[in-house]
C-alpha cells in the first residue's frame, strides 16, 4: 500500500518530543505540555507501535496551581507510559499495557488518598475508578480524551485510495465536552514551498447535539481545519495545527472554538 511517505523505520525509528498547546478562546484558557514518543518493535506489519508520555504541564503560562489542577496532574502521572498501536489501515487505536495502567492507578489512588482531603476528593477518585476499572473502559475514555494521538494517528492509514475518495471522515476530541466528533470532509495533499516537507490538509465539518440546561434541544454546527506537516527527509510528523470553528446558525460565520498545536522539539 503506498502511503503519504510515513514509515516506522529508518531516520524516524527514535525517541521524539512535542510541544502541544491546546486553546480555549471562549473560556481564556490555553493548557501547555510536552508528548515525548518512542517507537516499539511492531508485532504485525500494518501496525506502528509506540511508548506515549506527557509532561511538564503548564496552564495559562502558569504551573498548576489549584487543588483540582494539581490533583489531575498528580494522577495523570500514573498513566503513563502508555504503549500504544496504531493500525496503518483504519487507524485504530489500542492500548496494549493497560494491566499496568490500572496497577499504577491502584497505588497512586492510595497515595493520593493518604495526602489529601476535601468534599470533591471522593467523586473525582470514583469517576477515575470506573473509567479505569477495566482494559475495555480505558480504551474507550482515552481513545474519546487524548488529543495527540487521534491526530498523530491519522496520516498513517492515509493512502491514495483514501486521497481519492469523495469524502473523508476525522474525529477530533473537543476538550470542553471530553467527547470526539466526526467530521465530514476532505484530505488534500501538497508540498510546503520549501519543497523539505509534504502538506496534509484536512477540512470538514460535524454536528452536535445537546440538551441545554433549561432541557431543550441544542444544534450545534463545527468547521474544523487540520494541517499536518510530514518531513519527507525523516518520514515522521513534525507539526500539526488543527483549528475547529463554531459556526453561526446560517453557516457563514466562524467563531474559533478550540485550537491545537503540536510542534516537534527539533533540537
Amino acid at each position: 500500500m503506498k502511503t503519504i511517505g510515513l514509515e516506522s523505520g529508518g531516520k524516524a525509528d527514535s525517541i521524539r518530543t512535542y510541544r502541544q498547546s491546546v486553546c480555549y478562546p471562549e473560556a481564556n484558557s490555553k493548557l501547555l505540555f510536552d508528548v515525548t514518543i518512542e517507537p516499539l518493535p511492531i508485532e504485525q506489519l500494518q501496525e506502528y507501535r509506540l511508548l506515549y508520555t506527557c509532561d511538564h504541564f503548564f496552564i495559562n503560562g502558569y504551573a498548576p496551581e489549584s487543588f483540582i489542577d494539581k490533583l489531575n496532574v498528580s494522577i495523570s502521572q500514573a498513566f503513563y507510559p502508555i504503549d500504544l498501536s496504531i493500525n496503518r489501515k483504519d487507524g485504530a487505536i489500542w492500548i496494549n499495557n493497560s494491566q499496568a495502567i490500572i496497577e499504577r492507578w491502584e497505588a497512586k489512588k492510595e497515595e493520593v488518598l493518604r495526602e489529601n482531603t476535601g468534599e470533591y476528593l471522593l467523586p473525582y477518585i470514583n469517576r477515575m475508578d470506573s473509567v479505569l476499572r477495566d482494559a475495555s473502559a480505558m480504551h474507550s475514555a482515552f481513545e474519546e480524551n487524548i488529543i495527540f494521538i487521534n491526530l498523530f494517528a491519522v496520516p498513517f492509514s492515509i493512502d491514495n485510495q483514501v486521497l481519492h475518495q469523495k469524502t473523508n471522515q476525522l474525529r477530533i476530541p473537543l476538550g470542553q465536552y471530553g467527547e470526539r466528533l466526526l467530521f465530514n470532509g476532505k484530505f488534500m495533499l501538497g508540498e510546503e514551498d520549501d519543497g523539505e516537507s509534504t502538506l496534509l490538509s484536512f477540512d470538514g465539518r460535524a454536528i452536535r447535539y445537546s440538551i441545554t440546561p433549561s432541557g431543550s434541544p441544542q444544534v450545534d454546527n463545527y468547521r474544523t481545519k487540520v494541517s499536518y506537516f510530514i518531513s519527507r527527509e525523516m518520514k515522521t510528523i513534525d507539526d500539526i495545527y488543527a483549528d475547529t470553528y463554531l459556526l453561526s446558525e446560517d453557516g457563514e460565520e466562524e467563531k474559533l472554538f478550540q485550537s491545537i498545536r503540536i510542534h516537534y522539539l527539533r533540537s
